[in-house]
């Protein structure tokens, strides 16, 4: 029977749900916007990838520093100072006067946001059971879909109005109304404590863990097609359907995010489903406690006593099983140019950001099963950096072959990329 303390842990999870949604609305509002941006700025299509590289690498380059940051300081402090930046930078969007002020804005915002997905990660650690945490990463990647539909709805809705500047200048007004919230919640739900790393057990030691390089390529194989679609939908829409910025917009950018929270959900439930129908193999390993602080027979039932119960034990090969479903109903994306209707293209827009995100959810959980709580923000921060560094090779390498191919063969290519990562993640992640 679910306790009080049971559903005020999901309710804590549900506030900082939301701090997810202000991140990405944040970075949203310039693809939402693209179009007028480009067309104010004299920008090709390439230009535009490199505004998205530019938030990429700074968000790649700070993400180790921030998730090591927010565990030595604390879930609280970690998200308040992350939030204030990445507010302050969007605000300044709104008030630049060219192209260099544009990548400045955007390199300020990746810096910032580095913090945002390894705390919801640390987030999800202190309040989680072992077997929520893909089901508590559901619940961030519903926050990011709530900022992701709310992106071009509220940009479109203002720029019409007030200008495309006024857009980024509410968004970024928006997180400093979080953070009073957040500490408010915090203080009557607090985290349960975390037991320290023990010695030898921090950010050095983590990296030469094959399975932590295993998380880190699988991350930049199988989120390019989320990439894809969290920053070029409305580019797809305009190029290849000829729809103005508008119609895209608002008949149907916003649909595919919506499809992205299910899909963490579901992508949750498999794992779950999985482990639960799974034993554990005999002799597997218990990599996220030390030897030294296991705890006697029984107790390692207890939801946030850091041991591992025999079912939490295949909880790895769970999510496995789970991301390969997904890496192969993703194969789907090189159909989307080739469709004759927008609505035809759209659907096939949707089912390809369910099962990203699907397969997104359990690989974040990944490093939470590995190297536990005490290391939560260290872990997701390392995969946070491999995205980055996709995605600032990927955007102008993207905007180039649409330049001059059109979509058809970016859609092909990362269709077959997330197989390459659940095969990167098999032979990474087995037991010894």
């Amino acid at each position: 029977m679910k306790t009080q303390t049971d559903y005020m842990r999901w309710v804590a999870l549900s506030a900082f749900m939301l701090a997810s949604s202000l991140s990405f609305l944040d970075r949203q509002i310039l693809a939402a916007l693209a179009v007028t941006v480009q067309g104010e700025f004299q920008l090709s299509a390439q230009q535009y990838g490199y505004l998205l590289s530019i938030f990429s690498i700074t968000y790649a380059l700070a993400s180790p520093l921030a998730g090591w940051w927010i565990d030595r300081v604390g879930l609280d402090k970690g998200i308040t100072v992350s939030i204030g930046l990445w507010s302050l930078a969007g605000l300044a969007t709104g008030f630049v006067s060219g192209f260099p002020g544009l990548m400045a804005c955007r390199a300020a915002l990746g810096f910032a946001e580095s913090g945002g997905i390894p705390a919801s990660g640390k987030a999800v650690a202190v309040y989680l059971r072992p077997q929520e945490r893909a089901l508590g990463s559901a619940f961030g990647q519903i926050g990011i879909s709530i900022g992701m539909v709310a992106a071009p709805v509220l940009a479109t809705g203002i720029a019409v109005r007030y200008g495309w500047r006024a857009a980024f200048i509410v968004a970024g007004l928006l997180g400093f109304l979080w953070i009073p919230m957040w500490w408010f919640v915090s203080r009557k739900i607090p985290a349960n404590p975390v037991e320290p790393a023990a010695k030898g057990e921090g950010l050095a030691n983590m990296l030469q863990d094959p399975r932590l390089l295993g998380l880190v390529a699988a991350n930049i194989l199988g989120m390019t097609t989320y990439s894809l679609w969290m920053n070029w939908t409305t580019v797809f829409l305009v190029r290849t359907q000829g729809l103005t910025q508008q119609e895209a917009n608002l008949r149907f950018a916003w649909i595919p995010p919506l499809f992205a929270a299910l899909g963490g959900l579901a992508g949750g439930a498999i794992s779950l489903r999985f482990a639960r129908g799974a034993p554990a193999r005999k002799g597997q390993s218990q990599p996220s406690m030390h030897p030294s602080r296991r705890l006697p027979s029984g107790l390692d039932e207890l939801p946030f006593a850091g041991g591992v119960s025999e079912a939490q034990r295949d909880l790895p090969a769970a999510r496995r099983k789970a991301a390969l479903i997904a890496a192969v109903a993703l194969l789907a994306t090189a159909a989307a140019p080739h469709l004759p209707t927008t609505a035809l293209a759209t659907a096939v827009i949707c089912w390809s950001f369910f099962w990203s995100v699907a397969f997104s959810v359990n690989l974040y959980a990944l490093p939470l099963d590995y190297f536990g709580a005490s290391r939560a923000a260290s872990g997701i921060a390392c995969l946070t950096f491999a995205y980055g560094l996709m995605q600032t090779v990927l955007s102008p390498a993207i905007g180039g072959m649409i330049d001059h191919y059109g979509f058809a063969p970016v859609c092909a290519l990362v269709s077959a990329l997330p197989l390459c990562a659940w095969a990167t993640l098999q032979w990474t992640g087995r037991p010894a």
